[in-house]
């Protein structure tokens, strides 16, 4: 029996990190049985199949995300992929989101910020770090300013459904049920279309409705979860972790490569194959685990501490190639501002209880509760 065959869904979702270690010293590419899928963990074989279209590619149109938001630009390659990534780089260049988005989510922080008051015990994902990816998201896609709990219900679903490896029926339902909604939003959306958005980008790049719905449902996933657990990760550091210290850009790569919010890419591979010493045939499904590539020893000295300012922070957080996650630069942002907002309007806060990341494809707690004060 391989390691491979032993692998349960609890097992990964409660810490994964001791299975990835293992993994990654005993078998670096792994059949596992339960994902219908081999598990590469070496940042090595990780970073070529993240890298190398012509082995090994993105058009899997039957993996659990594809079945909940049907045909996207995550799952595809060639002219598809580029037509629809193409508005969304444009839109969110790093001039851009300087020029155009700081100012709107440093905006939003405060105005979070001015509703708590000094002494107040806030879960600050639900309070703080979820309304903000919610309205940063609003402003820049041209998405309506619907109630952020509509949202909050559409990430849940939909990143449940695109998890949803073991096949479990309520799951998929109430990720169907999700992505009807957001369709039935976007309907509504596009008849007022506001311009210099992204949806108006992919409006006037000939997208068709399908084409733009798939793409607004990554958005909302990636745009509202991902921030949010990166700013758990990141905070949750800084105040229990000695020596983080100032440099909050610093801190949030440290917080990428350690907990890596997004865990794995998913690929087929298209022509014969080797990583690790395994072969690969085509047709076969494999899982890039970027969680685990972000904690190879190979690469970083005591790779399961948190170490802001690390030399080389070459993680994967964000995957790499043609794929390189498209909110990068607006992802950091967003959480370095949200850190210096808080940590400006009460530098005194504290943790209450320790929050419990979870999650494999996606991690992080389901809350992050906090005691807000001035100075100490």
């Amino acid at each position: 029996m391989t390691i491979g065959d032993t692998i349960t869904i609890e097992a990964l979702d409660t810490d994964p990190y001791p299975l990835y270690r293992r993994l990654r010293e005993e078998e670096p590419v792994s059949r596992v049985p339960l994902l219908r899928a081999h598990l590469v963990t070496r940042w090595a074989d990780v970073h070529r199949v993240c890298r190398d279209a012509e082995a090994f590619g993105a058009a899997v149109h039957d993996s659990p995300l594809s079945q909940v938001v049907g045909p996207n630009l995550v799952h595809s390659d060639g002219e598809y992929h580029r037509r629809l990534r193409a508005p969304l780089t444009a839109g969110l260049r790093p001039p851009v989101v300087r020029r155009s988005l700081e100012h709107v989510v440093r905006d939003c922080a405060r105005a979070l910020l001015r509703e708590r008051k000094p002494g107040e015990e806030v879960d600050l994902l639900s309070a703080y770090a979820l309304p903000l990816a919610v309205r940063v998201l609003q402003k820049a896609t041209g998405l309506p300013e619907l109630p952020v709990e509509s949202f909050a219900e559409w990430v849940a679903a939909i990143a449940g459904g695109a998890a949803n490896y073991e096949q479990n029926p309520a799951k998929q339902h109430r990720a169907e049920a999700a992505s009807a909604a957001v369709d039935e939003m976007l309907g509504d959306c596009l008849r007022r279309r506001t311009q210099g958005t992204l949806l108006a980008g992919l409006a006037a790049g000939g997208a068709s409705f399908a084409e733009l719905a798939a793409t607004v449902k990554l958005l909302i996933l990636g745009g509202i979860q991902e921030p949010r657990d990166l700013f758990a990760h990141a905070l949750t550091a800084r105040l229990t972790v000695p020596g983080t210290g100032a440099d909050l850009a610093e801190l949030v790569e440290e917080a990428l490569r350690y907990g890596s919010p997004v865990g794995t890419v998913t690929r087929r591979v298209t022509t014969p194959a080797v990583l690790s010493g395994t072969r690969l045939a085509p047709g076969t499904l494999v899982l890039a685990v970027l969680a685990s590539a972000n904690r190879d020893p190979r690469c970083w000295d005591a790779p399961d501490e948190f170490r802001v300012g690390r030399a080389h922070n070459h993680h994967l957080a964000f995957s790499a190639g043609a794929h390189a996650c498209v909110g990068a630069t607006l992802g950091r942002t967003q959480v370095r501002i949200a850190l210096e907002e808080l940590l400006t309007a009460y530098p005194g806060v504290r943790l209450t209880e320790q929050p419990v990341f979870r999650g494999w494809e996606f991690r992080g707690p389901a809350s992050l509760k906090v005691r807000l004060a001035g100075a100490p």
